[in-house]
């Protein structure tokens, strides 16, 4: 549920629907036994299964206003880090001194490099999708001014004077300007 210092970013819709379940949970937080007839009625009026309904009591109980009822976000964060700081400094340092090489291994091949270092370190090897997510940071102007020089880095992401002009459809014609 929300907690108090998340109110203010809570939208009208999951406030409103806080708001009606504290109506029905308000009821049966003040009974000491539920029977089943009115835990149904309860799970019928709020739309919600019947360990949802007792998820929500409990924590009406446990703190008896309507924004303890609020539906919070599940899992991490987006862009959240779950990985050790030591595996982060293999990663970052097989990255710099691996990846980043003109040899331009592979993400496959940097994994294995990564999972060598942790072995060698004693850490666990962090997955192949999270060094891919790693990968997926860099800048790619830097990664090629890294692995191809600052020559090959400019001219692959300067700006192409120009514009782009289609007379008729599925025609696709780059008119250079003359200066």
């Amino acid at each position: 549920m929300a907690d108090a210092r998340d109110i203010a970013t809570v939208d009208e819709a999951a406030w409103n629907e806080a708001v009606a379940r504290a109506t029905v949970l308000r009821r049966l937080a003040g009974q000491e036994r539920l029977s089943r007839a009115v835990v149904l009625e309860a799970c019928r009026e709020l739309g919600v299964k019947r360990a949802r309904l007792y998820q929500l009591l409990r924590a009406y109980r446990t703190r008896p206003v309507t924004s303890s009822l609020v539906n919070r976000a599940t899992g991490s964060r987006a862009g959240a880090r779950r990985l050790s700081a030591a595996v982060e400094a293999l990663i970052d340092e097989a990255i710099q001194t691996f990846y980043r090489t003109w040899q331009k291994p592979s993400v496959n091949a940097l994994h294995k490099e990564v999972r060598r270092l942790c072995w060698q370190k004693g850490v666990r090897a962090p997955s192949w999708h999270a060094v891919r997510a790693r990968v997926k940071t860099i800048d790619p102007k830097d990664l090629v001014t890294d692995r191809e020089g600052a020559k090959a880095a400019r001219d692959r992401f300067r700006p192409v004077p120009g514009q782009y002009r289609a007379d008729h459809a599925f025609e696709g014609h780059c008119h250079v300007r003359q200066e």
